[in-house]
Parts: C-alpha cells; structure tokens; sequence
C-alpha cells in the first residue's frame, strides 16, 4: 500500500498533460548529450541512459511502498532478489528485514 506521508505525487499524475512524458524527456536530455559532444564518439551511452533512469526509479519506488522490497518488486514487475540486485548496484540501502519474535 502506498504510503500517503512521503510526499510523493499521487500515482494518478500520469494523466496530468502538464507533465511531460518520460520517453520526450529522455529524447531531449540525449539531444543536449549529443551536443555537448560535438564530434567526439559516445561511449557506453547504454549503459549510462538505463544506469539515470533506473536509479531515480528505484529511489522513487522504494520510497513510495516505504521500503516494502515485496510491494516495490510486485509494483516493478520484477523479483524481489532481482530488486535487492538492483538495489545493491546503485548503492541504495534497502531496509533490513523485521526480526521474527
């Protein structure tokens, strides 16, 4: 269950015309990209593009289920070890699990 007192925006945003889609936004950060390259050769450029979306979504998601691995995953639509793996890569501290009583 989202938790309402993060101060995140309400999932239901998506609709709002205002906001700009997530696809032109990275259409317009890889065109500044390029021209602050000029006529050097990108490198790695995969890699970075998944690497600034994946963290911020990560972040945002985490916060969003209030560090819920299980809720954040089953909202990701991926396992929760692959969430931890993901986690871990982008050095994002997830919260320990609850000791059994």
């Amino acid at each position: 269950m989202p938790s309402s007192s993060n101060n995140l925006p309400p999932a239901d945003h998506a609709a709002d015309e205002s906001i700009p889609k997530i696809d032109v936004t990275v259409r317009k950060a890889l065109e500044r990209y390029f021209q602050t390259l000029g006529d050097e050769k990108p490198h790695a450029l995969y890699d970075m593009v998944i690497s600034a979306a994946e963290r911020p979504m990560l972040e945002y998601v985490m916060a969003r289920y209030s560090g819920n691995v299980s809720h954040a995953a089953l909202a990701l639509g991926i396992t929760r070890n692959t969430l931890r793996k993901k986690l871990a890569i982008h050095s994002i501290s997830s919260p320990s699990p609850k000791a059994k009583l």
